[in-house]
């Protein structure tokens, strides 16, 4: 064989060695991760549920906040002069 074709097929081992130590490590890593089953989106879906109840929780209390205001009649202009020293 040629110097070329020795060097190609070398590059070509080389390769697929590194493609099965890449395939081995994420199975280990999704095999410890139990939310996730697919190796290529595995996401944190305990860190984006607790996100969404964070959101939740935020614009229930802007919900309530404004229903508070209306309710009270307040408006721009008692708040301006409440938070004035």
């Amino acid at each position: 064989m040629s110097k070329k074709k020795l060097s190609k097929q070398q590059r070509k081992e080389r390769r697929l060695k590194e493609i099965q130590k890449n395939i081995s490590q994420n199975v280990l890593i999704t095999a410890d991760k139990t939310e996730s089953t697919d190796i290529q989106n595995s996401l944190p879906i305990k860190q984006i549920k607790m996100d969404l109840v964070k959101n939740l929780l935020f614009t229930v209390f802007a919900v309530v906040l404004i229903l508070i205001f209306k309710k009270t009649g307040y408006g721009f202009d008692e708040i301006k002069h409440l938070l004035r020293f």
